[in-house]
C-alpha cells in the first residue's frame, strides 16, 4: 500500500516513539533497537511500508492528533478499523462505555 501519511507527520510521530522506553520490537530486531536512532529508523521504514502493521504495534501509544494524521489512509479497510478501534479506546462514546459494563 502507498503511504499517503505525510512526511512530517512520519518525522513527529517516529521521532517522538523512538524516544520511548520499553517500546515493542519483534525479536529478530530488539539487539538491534537499543539506540533511539536505530529505533527511530526502524518504525519510520515500518509505517512508510506497511501502515496497519505500524498502527497494531504502536497505535495505543499515538496521540489522538497523531491518529488525525492516518485520516487520509481510512478508505483502507486494515487502516479504518485500527484507527476506529484506536479513537474508541482513548475517547469511547457513552454508548461503548454502556457496553463495557
Amino acid at each position: 500500500m502507498e503511504s499517503k501519511v505525510r512526511e512530517e507527520a512520519i518525522e513527529s510521530i517516529t521521532e517522538r516513539l523512538s524516544a520511548l522506553d520499553h517500546l515493542y520490537f519483534p525479536r529478530a530486531l530488539q539487539s538491534s533497537a537499543s539506540h533511539p536512532s536505530t529505533r527511530k529508523s526502524i518504525l519510520h521504514d515500518l509505517l512508510s511500508r506497511d501502515v496497519p502493521v505500524f498502527l497494531e504495534r504502536y497505535g495505543s501509544l499515538l496521540t489522538m492528533d497523531e491518529l488525525h494524521k492516518f485520516d487520509a489512509l481510512s478508505h483502507d479497510y486494515e487502516v479504518n478499523w485500527h484507527l476506529n478501534h484506536l479513537r474508541t479506546k482513548i475517547s469511547p462514546t457513552s454508548q461503548e462505555l454502556k457496553s463495557r459494563i
